[in-house]
């Protein structure tokens, strides 16, 4: 197959980020051009779209706003990149063989679906109707990376809070050290958790700086987690193109294993 479309999905705090590039970097080293791209802000228009969407401050926008918003980005983004993508191999044709193209996307349409569905607004006409428009290329495979919804928002809480933008403001202490009266590092006054344990749910110092940026969806909280990862399943129950759920508990060379498995059957490695 001389060009593949892969999109790895799944709740926030699953890794999938570092995984597609890890996936990248290893079709690369076997000689294939990989186009990497993310939903949403894969280009210049997506991601002034991906500003609305994520912002904390848009959580009173409407779910029909949301999804064509959504769509939007992603009609964008198949327009500018996959679809030239597609184009040019097919018009280069036997002079493209033996290397193919990759393009290996950060979310993707399972997202928008979950997402919906987590709104309790979900119309599968509606959905049909917006991929027909945004003129998709259909995925050749979906891997959606599944976890357990308190240890993915758990992951999602500590990588707002260790992000740059994240950081404590000035005069309040970062994360990792203790202001002056308080407990010294490691040591953690009665009642807390010791230093390095993020209650299950609850916000680590610095995540609150980036949520007004970043952190709209994770703000929601373990009920809303759940109901998105169920929809991530009902997804992959009714879609039409080839979902595979992989496992994303244990170390990152675990869950990297699973998902390469997975790319090679379509590969042909």
């Amino acid at each position: 197959m001389d060009f593949l479309y892969i999109i790895v999905d799944g709740i926030d705090g699953v890794g999938k980020t570092t995984q597609v590039k890890r996936i990248a970097t290893e079709l690369e080293n076997r000689g294939m051009k990989v186009v990497q791209v993310r939903e949403p802000g894969g280009t210049k228009i997506g991601a002034q779209i991906r500003s609305i969407l994520l912002n904390k401050s848009s959580d009173n926008i409407s779910p029909a706003t949301e999804v064509l918003l959504f769509f939007a980005d992603r009609a964008q983004l198949h327009h500018e990149t996959i679809r030239r993508e597609l184009d040019e191999t097919k018009m280069l044709g036997e002079q493209n063989k033996g290397k193919p193209v990759v393009v290996l996307s950060d979310r993707g349409m399972p997202s928008t679906y979950a997402y919906q569905y987590s709104s309790g607004r979900f119309d599968m006409n509606l959905m049909a109707s917006l991929e027909k428009i945004s003129g998709m290329v259909e995925p050749n495979l979906v891997l959606l990376l599944d976890l357990d919804e308190s240890i993915a928002l758990e992951r999602a809480l500590n990588r707002l809070a260790q992000s740059p933008q994240g950081q404590s403001p000035q005069g309040q202490s970062p994360q990792g050290q203790s202001p002056q009266g308080q407990s010294p590092q490691g040591q953690s006054p009665q009642g807390q958790s010791p230093q390095g344990q993020t209650p299950t749910g609850a916000i680590p110092t610095g995540a609150n700086n980036l949520m007004d940026k970043e952190g709209r969806f994770e703000s929601r909280g373990l009920d809303y987690y759940k109901s998105i990862r169920q929809g991530f399943h009902n997804y992959a129950k009714s879609s039409r193109v080839d979902v595979r759920i992989v496992d994303a508990s244990g170390s990152s060379d675990d869950v990297f294993a699973r998902l390469l498995a997975e790319v090679n059957s379509i590969t042909g490695k």
